[in-house]
């Protein structure tokens, strides 16, 4: 599952208690055809050569190259009529050091790395000039303060010296706390005149800048940099009236390419059902992993070595079944636990006629049935024709819990904010989610045979439905973190690499929605604050509270439009 959402936001998007490590309740059935293939997969995609299947990796490309020969063997249609069943798309992949990073105050160097280091939102960019303090660079009309009165007005090229701190910096609740975020205060100096920026920290409550450079920011027109504890003694002792700034900055962007795997089976007729999963998983670990070892390959045989099989095998009942009122398109996605990157590049992709796709199955996670037979499926709010659920029966499944939002930290998501209805099979979270201990000797192969036998009920009385209306369920969304406390009420488009935070779609009956903002809209304004990118537009909501008004402006098509909110 996505990374991008803790454990806590699974529950809040879902609904869904976390259970227990539970292995395999019946015992293996070694005639089994389907059972057989089911751990053949997982045996192969969750073994240590493939290194945890990061995307974009040598393990990624094992995997989809095994998930090809799969769907070959099956017979299925390339998707793009061509030699291979291949739809790449490009992703960020962060930041390194270049060769040309310096600071010196008055000739004396400081140490990158030790002393202080760029920060993301840099150019890259030389300074030579003089440095100017200017307090915490805050203009807080609201609090009758202001670091750029009188002799801070102009900064004329100068180097701005910006205590990351505020006024109370003992006061975790401070007023000034809207004021806290970085491109507000660089966007400020760099408006007062500013020719370079150099930020450092004077207390504990201080969030520092982000030095992995894991989340792709905007880069603005002068260099950055971030002084550490060490550094800021060492320019602290200086005179900085006259002293001398040389500085050079230079972060080179990271791109690399991942990896849809997709198939399908035409059989000519007017709709398509898109049946998917992801394949790829944290590697070694990184941000994503609740792993506090070690670094340690995280093979990811629940998550999600067990949707992908579950994927294929449904692809080879469909190639052998007389269900030919629909189309199939069977995806294996990349990118899903950097942020539902492979489905979001997918439903954008110009082959994609969401007008033609009639409904969405989505595997995350399905091979950990526990103990209680408790199978999830979250999003049937999204059609009322998912009602059938309720009356299918198999053995091995006792009781089905449903919830009824299409968001949530899976690939469906994608899908439901292209409205198409669109549901996710889940068998809960469990102690080895995102940990290297999600190894195969723990799947229920039992639980998945029985979640493919529901799942071949579900998809061959869907046969006889026809087209699925759609429906826009009550969302709880990711702008809702606890950080927060109001939210538009839209899913950000995390993909997006532009200037300004593009919105992936809208929740029903929330503050967007009402004011009129639409999916596709992009936020480049929320009152007086600049949206740049996903950091700006958080900090920029982090300034309001329940019942403020606002201007909204947005980016529609080129359009710019200014739209009236109240936050609920």
């Amino acid at each position: 599952m996505k990374l991008k959402f803790s454990l806590f936001l699974i529950s809040l998007f879902c609904g869904i208690a976390i259970v227990g490590q539970c292995q395999s309740t019946v015992k293996f059935d070694s005639t089994d055809v389907v059972l057989n293939q089911f751990k053949e997969h997982i045996v192969y995609l969750a073994d240590d050569k493939l290194r945890g299947r990061a995307t974009g990796s040598k393990g990624e490309q094992l995997a989809y190259e095994y998930i090809i020969n799969a769907f070959n063997e099956i017979g299925l249609d390339k998707i793009k009529g061509d030699t291979d069943f291949l739809l790449p798309f490009d992703f960020y992949k962060g930041m390194v050091l270049g060769m040309e990073n310096n600071l010196s105050i008055n000739n004396v160097a400081l140490t990158l790395g030790e002393d202080y280091y760029p920060v993301g939102q840099s150019a890259n960019q030389s300074y030579q000039g003089k440095i100017k303090e200017v307090g915490f660079g805050i203009d807080a009309p609201d609090l009758n303060y202001n670091d750029y009165q009188k002799k801070n007005k102009d900064l004329k090229r100068l180097a701005a010296l910006i205590d990351l701190s505020n006024p109370e910096p003992d006061n975790p609740h401070s007023a000034y706390a809207p004021y806290n975020g970085i491109n507000y205060r660089i966007e400020k100096a760099i408006e007062k005149g500013a020719g370079a920026i150099l930020f450092y920290s004077s207390n504990n409550f201080s969030q520092n800048p982000d030095k992995e450079y894991t989340i792709k920011v905007n880069r603005f027109s002068v260099p950055i940099v971030f002084l550490n504890a060490s550094g800021y003694r060492k320019i602290s002792g200086q005179k900085l009236k006259k002293a001398i700034v040389n500085l050079s900055v230079q972060l080179d962007e990271i791109n690399k390419t991942g990896h849809n795997v997709v198939a399908y089976i035409n059989n000519k007729a007017d709709q398509t059902v898109v049946i998917g999963g992801h394949y790829d998983h944290l590697g070694y670990g990184g941000s994503g992993s609740r792993y506090t070892g070690k670094t340690a390959i995280h093979n990811g045989a629940d998550d999600n070595a067990s949707g992908t099989a579950m994927v294929i095998e449904l692809a080879r009942w469909l190639k052998n079944s007389d269900l030919t009122n629909n189309n199939y398109m069977f995806v294996a996605f990349s990118g899903e636990e950097m942020g539902l990157y492979g489905s979001k590049s997918l439903v954008k992709h110009e082959g994609f006629k969401k007008e033609d796709m009639n409904y969405m199955l989505n595997y995350d996670m399905v091979g950990r049935l526990n103990k209680d037979s408790i199978l999830n499926i979250n999003g049937v709010g999204t059609s009322s024709k998912w009602n059938i659920i309720d009356s299918l029966m198999v053995d091995g499944i006792k009781e089905v819990v449903t919830t009824e939002s299409g968001m949530g930290p899976s690939d469906h998501a994608s899908f439901y904010m292209q409205d198409i209805p669109a549901i996710h099979f889940f068998t809960g979270a469990h102690n080895d989610y995102h940990k290297p201990s999600d190894d195969e000797e723990f799947i229920n192969y039992a639980g998945m045979r029985a979640i493919y036998n529901f799942t071949t009920k579900l998809i061959s009385q869907l046969n006889q439905v026809g087209e699925l209306d759609f429906k826009k369920t009550q969302d709880n969304n990711a702008a809702a973190a606890p950080k927060f406390t109001v939210t538009l009420g839209v899913m950000p488009d995390y993909v997006f690499s532009g200037k300004g935070m593009r919105i992936d779609g809208v929740s029903a009956g929330k503050t967007a929605e009402e004011a009129g903002i639409k999916n596709g809209d992009i936020v480049i304004k929320m009152g007086d604050f600049n949206v740049n990118d996903m950091m700006s537009y958080m900090e920029a909501l982090s300034k309001f509270k329940k019942g403020d008004q606002t201007v909204v402006t947005v980016n529609r098509e080129g359009e710019i439009l200014q739209i009236e909110v109240i936050f609920k």
